[in-house]
């Protein structure tokens, strides 16, 4: 009788303990009983195979319903991970769960790496394990194979594979041979840009990849052939190689519009080796990247979308809030309605943008509106040099009700934007804009109306190099059963700050508001990016 309360007591401690083998118990182990007959097995992570009694009864997770009360061996096993043991001892009437975690099988892989034949350049291996950045000496990783990869500037680099296996050293050895020299193909981030845009847009930057020490001369010429621009660049010391030419001759002029041709030509450090690449790429001053207004879900002043769009491939984004009472507001805002607004040209003469707006309204409400604009171009932009036309449409949505904080709020919207400009003086310019448009309104963003009511907007637009500004205005006639009534007027000043050579836009802007029973006054701050 004594020997069996023993007995017990000693499976009692299995049980509890389950986990009988050499290894140490994982955080991450458990145990416990539940109704029902057998074992249930579960490994983290799962798909390993299961042993009962040195028997393989399948991959976790695993239920086994058949095995009768009192203590059983586990094993689990998963390439790259170590094997766990454990002895768990199933009740009589009850399920016994085990939940066992896996530990990754780690290995050394020692790698060791000098050049093939000794002095001469300068020798910097780089290390990459599987593409994962390594280091030259030790390494830890999992057991298994592995991909080694050992390159340095002016060797040709070298990639085997190698075999860690668990709690194990292996040693891999690299000599690199010294690299034939090579110069890849020529790039442009642009292949049509205007020197007078700001900072990084009227440029275009350049890049090649060499394998070994030189040096390079740039040149570029015009449609007859002449140099009109030429450049040393700086002693390779590295693989990628880049440079910017900013559409200008050796004096900063801006060169004409017309095709140029960007010419590399490259030389070994010891001038046994040459290569020659080119890239053509035109200069267009009808390409005008600036800043505009992007939070209404249109691109152009606060409350007037402009006819200028951007050309091919560029992008702006705008993070923008207003303080005091935008329009629609009953009251001051709980905190500041904020802005997100996207636009870009995926084709020449075509412009889409969107923009997402958020309102606190109090502690525990808030208001969504959103907007969506299509818009192209009439004619060539600028064609005649002082006019520009566009067709657009612009669809708005306002979350209880028809307004947003960042504009006025028809549900559909089609404008026929127009930009004249005024004078032009010093690389700046003062534009007129205008924008009659018809509107159609409803609740949710779902039109209400068959018959349209007139709108338009107009405004000033002043832009210079790196700085733009406007003053901006919105008029609506709503229509009534009496026939058409005044709807709103806005207007709104705003100014923006394009420092060079970032792309960064800075902007401020002021406004007002009145419709037949509320008036508001608000103040407003953005940055983003233009490229």
């Amino acid at each position: 009788m004594k020997f069996r309360s023993v007995l017990t007591a000693m499976l009692l401690c299995i049980r509890a303990a389950f986990f009988l083998s050499a290894e140490e118990a994982m955080p991450a182990d458990r145990i416990f009983e539940s109704e029902g007959d057998g074992l249930e097995i579960r490994s983290d992570p799962s798909g390993a195979d299961a042993y009962v009694n040195d028997v393989l009864r399948g991959t976790t997770p695993l239920v086994l319903a058949d095995l009768i009360p009192g203590p059983h061996r586990i094993r689990i096993e998963k390439d790259g991970y170590g094997t766990r043991e454990a002895v768990a001892v199933i009740p009589k009437g009850k399920r016994l769960s085990v939940y066992l975690e896996l530990v990754e099988a780690k290995g050394l892989l020692n790698v060791e790496a000098a050049p093939a034949v000794p002095g001469g350049l300068r020798f910097i291996p780089e290390i990459f394990i599987d593409g994962e950045r390594a280091f030259l000496g030790e390494n830890e990783v999992g057991a298994g194979l592995h991909s080694v990869r050992v390159r340095a500037f002016g060797f040709e680099e070298e990639t085997r594979a190698a075999f860690a296996a668990a709690g194990e050293r292996e040693t891999v050895s690299f000599r690199l041979r010294t690299a034939a020299f090579r110069v890849g193909k020529l790039s442009a981030s642009r292949f049509r840009f205007n020197p007078r845009d700001p900072g990084k847009l009227g440029s275009a930057i350049f890049g090649f990849a060499v394998s070994a020490p030189g040096s390079a001369r740039v040149a570029v010429r015009n449609a007859s052939g002449s140099t009109v621009f030429a450049a040393e660049l700086p002693a390779f010391e590295s693989w990628d190689q880049s440079f910017e030419w900013t559409g200008t001759d050796g004096n900063d002029i801006p060169l004409p519009d017309g095709e140029y041709l960007i010419e590399v030509r490259a030389r070994a450090a010891d001038g046994r080796s040459e290569t020659e690449g080119s890239v053509r790429v035109r200069i267009d001053s009808s390409i005008r990247i600036r800043p505009a207004t992007v939070s209404g879900g249109d691109a152009g002043l606060f409350f007037a979308p402009q006819a200028e769009l951007l050309p091919a491939g560029a992008f702006q984004i705008e993070l923008a809030a207003v303080f005091g009472k935008p329009y629609g507001a009953d009251a001051e805002f709980g905190a500041p309605p904020a802005a997100l607004g996207f636009r870009y040209s995926p084709f020449d003469r075509w412009e889409a943008a969107a923009a997402a707006e958020l309102a606190a309204e109090g502690a525990d409400a808030a208001r969504l509106s959103a907007g969506l604009s299509l818009k192209t171009a009439l004619g060539r932009p600028r064609e005649n040099g002082r006019i520009a036309l566009a067709a657009a449409v612009r669809w708005r949505y306002a979350e209880r009700g028809d307004v947003s904080p960042f504009g006025a709020g028809p549900v559909l919207e089609l404008l026929m934007p127009a930009q004249l400009t005024l004078a032009r003086f010093s690389g700046a310019e003062l534009s007129a804009l205008l924008a009659p448009s018809l509107c159609w309104e409803g609740a949710e963003g779902v039109p209400e109306t068959a018959l349209p009511f007139p709108a338009a907007s107009g405004g000033l637009a002043y832009q210079a190099k790196i700085v733009t500004a406007g003053l901006s205005a919105r008029v609506e006639a709503k229509t009534e059963e009496s026939g058409f009534s005044a709807g709103p007027a806005l207007i709104a000043a705003e100014l923006r700050f394009f420092p060079p050579p970032s792309i960064f836009v800075f902007s401020t802007m002021l406004g007002a508001w009145i419709d037949a029973r509320l008036s508001g006054f608000f103040a407003g701050a953005g940055m983003g990016i233009v490229y």
